[in-house]
């Protein structure tokens, strides 16, 4: 069994290691302890056999999930990353001969696992892959993996109709408000592409849509479709998009998995940790941290996001389009 009860981004880094997991044992019986958004990004994942769902909050589902989990005993359980602290101890209640996780991320619980391996600075998919590395997995692609349904590609296609191309996606939120670039530069930076005969689509969740329907009506010819679309309905659409500019946040890590040509912007988050990791047809902006020490979910102006400004990310967003090389600033 796998534990990731995580969101969006955090899931989506275990699918290089479910695939090779599976790839290394196919006859083994691969559960997936996760969250309900972790659910929904695995879900059709074609090396999953079993999703159990830990529920937010726990706690109260807890009885239910440790029952299960004594009935259907696992040999091996990786830790790849738990939320809620309950999610580990709980684990135990499998009955696994091996416990594996990363040492020093498990909120003082170290000593429930079997198998501690070291911390390193490194991407969190070579963290998770390293963990497999201790039941002898091992792993020839460190892509992302989100799989489309047929129905989910279909009502994408009707969700779209209506729009030209080439299509262009401004992702202007993230959970964090000092992960975002101000909302300024995304309206300038998609006036510039409206000009250029692109179409221009602002996303978000539905807590996004002030934010998002304020840029789309600055912009000519741009609409909001944030809190239009379920989750996979909304990757299967971005799967049809040109470009997609984004912060660091959960749809940024959708867009790598689909192969979308993705500009993708940091300030505070360091890319080489949680940035595209191998992916192709992506262009990172990032700068150093303004601040020492970053005042992180404090923070209400962020600096660092203010130090690359739409002009000069418009040349690359072209060259990108156009699938002409581009270095990662």
């Amino acid at each position: 069994m796998i534990a990731s009860t995580t969101g969006l981004g955090d899931t989506l880094w275990a699918t290089p290691a479910i695939r090779a997991v599976k790839t290394t044992y196919p006859k083994c019986h691969l559960s997936v302890l996760t969250s309900p958004i972790g659910s929904e990004v695995l879900k059709h994942n074609p090396y999953i056999d079993e999703t159990i769902i830990a529920a937010d909050p726990l706690l109260p589902k807890t009885p239910k999930l440790i029952h299960s989990l004594k009935k259907n005993p696992f040999d091996t359980v990786l830790i790849f990353h738990t939320s809620q602290r309950l999610a580990l101890p709980i684990c135990r209640f499998a009955k696994p001969k091996m416990i594996v996780g990363t040492k020093g991320i498990n909120k003082g619980l170290d000593t429930l696992l079997t198998t501690q391996i070291q911390p390193y600075h490194e991407h969190e998919i070579t963290r998770r892959l390293r963990i497999t590395q201790e039941i002898g997995v091992r792993a020839d692609s460190e892509q992302l993996e989100w799989t489309i349904s047929p129905d989910e590609t279909l009502l994408a296609n009707a969700f779209l109709s209506d729009y030209k191309k080439p299509l262009v996606g401004l992702h202007p939120g993230a959970k964090d408000q000092f992960k975002q670039w101000p909302k300024e530069h995304f309206i300038q930076l998609g006036k510039a592409l409206a000009r250029d005969g692109f179409q221009v689509l602002v996303t978000g969740n539905h807590t996004e849509k002030p934010l998002a329907g304020a840029i789309a009506s600055q912009i000519p010819g741009a609409k909001s479709i944030a809190g239009l679309l379920p989750l996979r309905n909304f990757a299967a659409a971005l799967s049809k998009f040109d470009l997609f500019i984004t912060n660091d946040t959960g749809p940024m890590h959708i867009s790598f998995a689909l192969g979308v040509k993705t500009v993708a912007l940091f300030g505070p988050t360091d890319p080489t940790l949680c940035g595209p990791h191998h992916a192709q047809n992506c262009l990172i902006f990032s700068k150093p941290r303004t601040c020492n020490p970053c005042l992180k979910k404090s923070c209400r102006d962020p600096f660092c996001m203010k130090q690359f400004g739409p002009s000069q990310i418009l040349a690359d967003v072209k060259r990108l389009y156009m699938g002409e090389k581009c270095l990662s600033h």
